[in-house]
Formats: C-alpha cells, structure tokens, sequence
C-alpha cells in the first residue's frame, strides 16, 4: 500500500472517529452519569444514557451509545431486552420505572427523565416488583407476542419484556392457537420421542 494511500486511510478513520463521539456526546446529556448507588454496568449505563437524553431508547441508539461495550454474540434486540430487565430490577428501590413501548423501544416519563437529567438518584417510592400487574391484551401486544413467539423467544423471556408472568403468556399463546413444531424446542424432543430419536440417530 503507498504511503498516500495509507494516509487517506488514517485520515477516514480519524474522521470517522471524531464522528462517532459527536454522536455518543448527542446521545447522552453533556456530564450526565448514573448514581454509583444504582450499580450499573457500562451496558446498562448506556442503555440508561441514552433513556435520560431521548424520548425513547432504540436498539440502533443503544449500539451506537455502548460501542465500546462487549456482551459477546447474539441478536442486539435480545441483547437490549435483558439489560432492560435488569435496569427495571436495580431502579425499581428508586422509584423509576421503565416502559415499553412496543414496536418503538423503551422510555421514560418526561418528568422522570428531567429529574435524572438533573442530578436526581430517587423520583419517588419503590415501583413494587412483587406481584406482577395483570396483562391488557391489545391487538399491539398480541401482534408483539406472536412476532416474539414465531421468532424463537421463550414464555419467560416474552413474559419479562410484557411485565406480567409466564404462565400469562403460556396461557394467551394458548388462546390464541400459536405453537411450536414438535422438537423446535431447544434441546430437541423429550420423554419417549426424545429417547426414540436419539436412539434412530445411534444406529
């Protein structure tokens, strides 16, 4: 490679460099960190940046705010989903709470997000996270469980993303007809199928 070319390189780099901490700097409020007492990660931290600077956090947003972060490979969404879960868990003694918002992300109230934005650690009494609320079935939320469901996502993890309990979920899933092949599950087939298939593949 000539030294003109690998120059012209450099000089992409750098400015692709310089472009993406404009774009980290947009996406947070300029100083803003989380309150040590939360126990954030760098994931969560960023995923928690991001919720305090917009009016709602994306999978794109989120990428571009923790490029610096590694959680290993898998699907970003998924990803994002289960930092959520634990951010719901750790911010609850704080009395904020994160929704959903299906189709679009996650967000935080307005009110919510100045008051961070501001310095505060604590917006009001603890979100109870005991019992879980009862589900409303919308047309949204359905369309939303049966993308999750045909995508491969488990009752229990649909379950954390709606807020409500697994056997919720196992029980609209029945209502509404969906169900897996047999053996799609992971670890294939169980009980005397199972036993039967892993013996046919012996032989």
């Amino acid at each position: 490679m000539s030294g003109a070319r690998e120059a012209a390189l450099q000089a992409r780099i750098d400015d692709l460099e310089f472009q993406l901490e404009e774009l980290r700097a947009a996406l947070a409020p300029p100083g803003w960190t989380p309150p040590q007492a939360w126990g954030l990660r760098p994931a969560e931290a960023a995923a928690m940046g991001v919720l305090v600077a917009r009016p709602r956090l994306t999978v794109a947003l989120w990428l571009a705010a923790r490029a610096d972060c590694a959680d290993g490979p898998g699907d970003p969404g998924r990803l994002l989903s289960v930092h959520v879960c634990v951010l719901r868990r750790r911010l609850a003694p704080f009395g904020i709470e994160i929704k959903t918002l299906w189709g679009e992300g996650y967000a935080l109230d307005a009110g919510v997000r100045e008051a961070l934005a501001g310095g505060a650690v604590s917006v009001g009494p603890p979100v109870a996270r005991g019992r879980r609320r009862p589900p409303t079935w919308t047309a949204d939320v359905d369309a939303a469980l049966r993308a999750a469901w045909l995508e491969g996502a488990s009752a229990a993890a649909i379950a954390a993303q709606l807020g409500v309990s697994r056997n919720a979920v196992c029980g609209r899933l029945a209502r509404l007809g969906l169900r897996r092949a047999p053996g799609s599950r992971r670890g294939g087939p169980r009980g005397v199928a199972g036993l039967r298939a892993r013996g046919e593949a012996r032989s």
